[in-house]
């Protein structure tokens, strides 16, 4: 793709960009519409979401996390299917999804917390374990690979390596 120049498609304060299933979905903490959708990644469709959130991060598997919170999405309608809270999730969110099984969502949040959910039924996201740990602070991005999460720290412009292939357990290695 050749990237030009290009108007959002509403006025927003626009963070984040994610790709899945054919679609660009960009999310907003702030402004009338905050998500929108583009198949070409040029022309933007402004979307309503079901509920107005900040939001501050999107990740691939449909879901996006805000404050404290994870919220599962429809990516047809962009309805809520269903959600998590957790002060385990305050702070600024990352995620990644467990491409393998697409059941596994990994949340790291500040200060340092990292959050394994089972959204194997979107409906009912649960809590299958956490890591607390001052490495994993100030995250910047995060992948799933191979039963490790990759998490960038900006504080320090590391990257850590958690093995998460135990949910209820996941290990700083």
């Amino acid at each position: 793709i050749t990237w030009p120049p290009s108007t959002p498609s509403a006025d927003a304060s626009w963070g984040r960009v994610t790709f899945a299933n054919g679609i660009f979905v960009a999310v907003a903490q702030a402004g009338a519409d905050r998500v929108m959708t583009s198949s070409d990644g040029i022309t933007w469709t402004a979307r309503t979401p079901s509920s107005v959130l900040a939001w501050n991060a999107i990740g691939h598997g449909d879901t996006q996390t805000t404050i404290g919170k994870v919220v599962i999405i429809q990516e047809s309608d962009f309805t809520v299917v269903g959600e998590i809270e957790s002060a385990l999730l305050s702070g600024t969110g990352r995620l990644a999804i467990n491409e393998d099984t697409g059941e596994t969502l990994y949340a790291v949040a500040n200060p340092g917390n990292f959050v394994v959910i089972d959204v194997s039924d979107p409906t009912t996201p649960a809590i299958l374990g956490s890591l607390t740990d001052a490495e994993i602070s100030d995250p910047t991005a995060m992948m799933y690979n191979f039963g490790f999460a990759f998490v960038a720290s900006f504080t320090d412009s590391s990257v850590s390596r958690i093995y998460v292939i135990t949910p209820a357990t996941p290990v700083l290695d």
